[in-house]
């Protein structure tokens, strides 16, 4: 899946002024992208291309006796768990219990002070996206991206941004813990910036377009957008089908 990365700001900038609203590091590079992800976009913050849900509905890898997996297309709320397989690498098959926790609407004002915030990503929503995540397959998972993606009111799937250099504390992202095998449990909060205008629709497992595994009907959690200074709520009866940047909360 594709990944944006966010770059910190050298210490020997921290006085700078002019820079402390943008996510630049200097030095900042980008990933490269390895077997199991795309490719990463500029440190800028931008998400890269638009990518539309694929509404195609068809049958996604099959997994070890015992483990029954959610159907494509199943919709969920926050708080109900999803099983989900996928092909991190084409030797593996991997399969997880996801439950989309809360998503917490923030700012950059809120939560990135001293991380610098680029033209391009003004106007954009922070999210974070709360996850328990367990390990219901036979083999080790440790250091695979978990493939979430926050969907907005358009169809478009909005992949999620990483931190080079630093850890982002307020919600560190990134992949499985390095060792996560059968039984293995974790929580993880991953970081999404949705585009200034966009709605926030749902979070979304979407099966990896590959040749073993073709793009199917995502599996979706729905519930109400968080206010990051209220971090107990966010399973609320309505859908947050609402403007990121102002929410029900």
């Amino acid at each position: 899946m594709r990944t944006t990365t966010l770059a910190r700001r050298c210490a020997t900038l921290l006085a700078a002024p002019v820079l402390a609203a943008s996510l630049v590091a200097c030095g900042g590079s980008e990933e490269e992208p390895g077997d199991d992800a795309s490719a990463s976009s500029d440190a800028s913050g931008s998400a890269g291309p638009s990518e539309a849900v694929d509404p195609t509905a068809s049958a996604y890898l099959s997994v070890g006796p015992g483990v029954e997996l959610t159907e494509p297309g199943t919709t969920l709320r926050f708080g109900q768990p999803a099983v989900i397989a996928w092909q991190p690498k084409q030797d593996r098959t991997a399969a997880l219990r996801v439950t989309v926790d809360r998503v917490d609407r923030t700012s950059f004002k809120e939560s990135f002070q001293g991380w610098i915030i680029t033209d391009e990503m003004e106007g954009q929503t922070p999210l974070f996206v709360r996850l328990s995540v367990a390990n219901r397959g036979e083999v080790n998972v440790g250091g695979e991206p978990v493939p979430i993606a926050v969907i907005d009111d358009k169809g478009v799937r909005v992949q999620p941004t990483t931190a080079a250099e630093k850890e982002f504390v307020p919600c560190p992202g990134g992949a499985l813990p390095k060792k996560f095998g059968p039984g293995a449990k974790a929580d993880l909060c991953l970081l999404y910036l949705l585009a200034p205008g966009a709605s926030f629709d749902s979070v979304g497992f979407l099966p990896v377009d590959s040749d073993a595994q073709p793009v199917g009907e995502a599996i979706t959690w729905e519930g109400r957008l968080t206010p990051i200074d209220d971090g107990k709520g966010g399973k609320g009866d309505d859908k947050g089908r609402n403007d990121a940047g102002g929410g029900r909360g």
